[in-house]
């Protein structure tokens, strides 16, 4: 998008950009809010339409849909404009919205929540990714921090809202909430950005890589979810899916090196900044979120919280994390730096993994677990948003929605290979340590159903229980440090590029003597 189509900087047009980012972070929230806002319905929709062994499908259809669009939301993107394809995006999830709150039976909500899937899949992408157009890479970094704070909020306030909108008008509105919210994001954003790029070019439709990278998606979540035991499947599927999987994306990469439009920006992959962003970048996502989600959980068991408490010590680690990334974005911008705080914020991250499980070995009590996990909040709040700033700050601006959407892409992949990992090892854990407490007849019990059966047991029996968890969750704390160090030196071998001042992707061009910089 060149200067003259895209959105003046904060400097030449604050109101236009202030309404921009406002539309922005509005169609964040809307993504991300219903990631959570659904879970509370759950119940009540099982027991209206029943079907409950494909209410994993509810979630599952619209996870599939969304991660396999991303990366098409940012190719066509390019070379449509943003408008258009948040204009696409925002009406299939509106579409899907409404869509699921008419639903008749399960497998109509399971296959509305594709439909809506299919819009979100664009919307988080093609926020970044305009973020990239209308805020030079040097002031990137202020602003960052507002999408990690929106993605946050989201998460605590989805459980909360989605509660309390089932119980005043039911489950239905769950789903109706997204329409008047949505509409007025797309109108703001309809009003303020430009209709197509300015060099909008002839392209061809790599039909080949589309097929294969949903072949390859679809085989890795469904694969991810038979291993977490969310849906049935014999040995000779998880061989079958594990075989598609691998030889998809073998066959992605090939298709994708040779296309002459790539979906995936793996061309990039040679270039030593994009290559090794992306790489921590996943690293960092299996870790934080493979152990993040699961902190609810260790708080209950291991500390004997109640629900709503251990919801509240997530407080610290969500304020940390935002409070750091808008400080550390201000620096960012200050200086054009951003290796040392990457670097940093993963050495910040890692300590914090450790500290967990060394003070909850050593029993010193829930001021260090708050201690802990602001460590943890904060490393990921300085690292994580700032790896996105060093990608766009070397991609071409020609393709920075496909560059921003290939790296969200691996970052989601991870994220949820990261959830169903640590969820899968935990479980194992906790299947072995409760083999030495517990008859083995109650071990399954013990493993799934630990809330419920801490309720029935004495003193003795609570702290053998909560000793089983204890020693699970420190070798998911243990596991998610170690992947964190390994992260930060990978980090550690990202080129310093100076962050650019002009709008759109790409480093700023050299200063040679025979193209002196104007005169500001």
């Amino acid at each position: 998008m060149s200067a003259a189509d895209s959105v003046e900087p904060p400097a030449q047009g604050r109101l236009r950009f202030w309404v921009t980012l406002g539309g922005l972070l509005m169609t964040t929230a809307l993504a991300s809010l219903d990631n959570f806002i659904i879970n509370p319905a759950l119940p009540l929709i099982v027991s209206e339409f029943g079907g409950l062994e494909r209410l994993s499908w509810v979630m599952t259809a619209f996870m599939l849909a969304s991660t396999v669009t991303m990366p098409l939301y940012g190719k066509f993107s390019d070379i449509h404009g943003r408008r258009a394809l948040f204009t696409v995006s925002i009406t299939f999830f509106l579409l899907g919205s409404l869509l699921c709150g008419l639903a008749g039976s399960m497998l109509q909500l399971i296959l509305f929540r594709a439909v809506q899937g299919l819009g979100a899949g664009g919307v988080q992408v093609l926020a970044m990714t305009t973020m990239g157009d209308i805020v030079s890479p040097r002031e990137r970094p202020r602003y960052q921090g507002l999408f990690n704070l929106t993605n946050l909020l989201a998460g605590i306030a989805g459980p909360v809202v989605g509660g309390a909108v089932t119980q005043v008008w039911g489950w239905r509105w769950v789903f109706y909430i997204n329409l008047p919210i949505g509409a007025l994001a797309l109108a703001v954003l309809w009003f303020v950005l430009p209709r197509r790029l300015a060099h909008r070019r002839e392209h061809v439709i790599d039909f080949p890589g589309i097929a294969l990278l949903v072949v390859g998606t679809v085989s890795f979540l469904l694969l991810l979810g038979a291993l977490e035991g969310t849906r049935a499947a014999s040995v000779w599927e998880m061989v079958v899916m594990t075989l598609a999987c691998i030889g998809a994306f073998a066959l992605l990469v090939w298709q994708e090196r040779r296309s002459a439009e790539p979906i995936l920006a793996v061309g990039m992959l040679a270039n030593p900044v994009f290559a090794r962003t992306v790489l921590s970048s996943a690293m960092i996502g299996l870790a934080f979120f493979g152990s993040s989600v699961y902190l609810p959980l260790f708080f209950q068991m291991v500390g004997g919280l109640s629900t709503a408490q251990s919801g509240l010590m997530l407080l610290p680690h969500v304020i940390a994390g935002t409070a750091v990334s808008l400080i550390g974005g201000q620096i960012i911008a200050r200086t054009g730096r951003y290796k040392a705080p990457i670097v940093g914020g993963m050495a910040l991250l890692a300590c914090g993994f450790f500290c967990l499980a060394a003070v909850t070995r050593l029993e010193l009590g829930l001021p260090a677990w708050i201690v802990s996990c602001m460590m943890m909040g904060a490393g990921g709040g300085l690292c994580m948003p700032n790896l996105m700033v060093a990608l766009q700050n070397t991609v071409p601006r020609e393709d920075l929605g496909l560059g921003t959407s290939s790296m969200q892409f691996c970052n989601q992949l991870a994220a949820v290979a990261g959830v169903g990992i640590a969820g899968l090892i935990l479980s194992q854990q906790i299947r072995a340590n409760a083999l030495a407490w517990f008859p083995a007849e109650r071990v399954e019990e013990v493993v799934s159903q630990g809330a419920v059966l801490a309720r029935t047991l004495g003193p003795e029996g609570l702290s053998r229980l909560a000793q089983v968890y204890e020693n699970a969750f420190l070798v998911n704390f243990a596991m998610g440090g170690a992947l964190t160090v390994l992260a930060a030196l990978v980090a550690t071998r990202i080129p310093q590029i100076r962050l650019s001042e002009r709008i759109g992707g790409g480093p700023a061009p050299a200063r040679t003597p025979e193209a002196p910089v104007a005169a500001r």
